[in-house]
């Protein structure tokens, strides 16, 4: 019988040592700050590109018209953090870069040959429209960013502390494009939380 305990205790000590550690990768990949499904609807939204070259990337960019840009409710955090959201879901490699210095974010897109191209999210809003805004000076802060994050969730979560040590961390009502208009009344986003 002192078996049988021995094998159970190390049964539930690897268990959950298992959970301890999806629930850290959870959080550190930032997934845990986005809604369920995020990038299974990005997939379904976005149009669907076989090559993920410049071409491809200007084409999609040329037909995004964001919302408004208004500071403190639809500014380069959530414009960055929807332009990412999208061009993922259309199944390009994307980055949302920032600045703390500048107090600016920003989208950095890696193609499929490995070169990399900065977008500035603002220039697809509605008022500051300048399509496909794509950065083509490349010797600009734009490419050599300070910070990267797979995903908004990343800037909000404690890996920014642990990435960046002393920046700051936004807050998610910062990337939450998702209760910014038109897309709070727009099904499926107006069920995310």
């Amino acid at each position: 019988m002192p078996n049988v305990f021995r094998i159970v205790k190390y049964f539930v000590l690897i268990l959950s040592l298992f959970i301890v550690m999806q629930i850290v990768r959870y959080n550190l990949s930032g997934e845990a700050f986005l809604p369920e499904g995020y990038y299974a609807t990005a997939r379904d939204y976005a149009p669907k590109v076989s090559k993920h070259d410049r071409k491809a990337l200007e084409k999609i960019l040329m037909d995004i018209k964001l919302p408004s840009y208004k500071r403190d409710e639809f500014d380069c955090t959530e414009a960055s953090s929807y332009l990412e959201w999208y061009l993922e879901g259309a199944g390009f490699h994307t980055y949302i870069a920032r600045s703390s210095s500048l107090t600016h974010a920003w989208v950095i897109v890696e193609l499929d040959n490995r070169e990399r191209v900065a977008i500035e999210a603002v220039f697809l809003t509605e008022n500051n429209y300048h399509p496909p805004g794509i950065i083509n000076e490349s010797d600009t802060y734009y490419y050599y960013p300070p910070k990267l994050y797979e995903n908004p969730g990343q800037m909000i979560s404690f890996v920014n502390s642990i990435k960046y040590p002393g920046s700051l961390r936004y807050r998610e009502s910062e990337i939450d494009w998702w209760n910014s208009e038109p897309f709070a009344s727009m099904e499926p986003f107006k069920n995310w939380e």
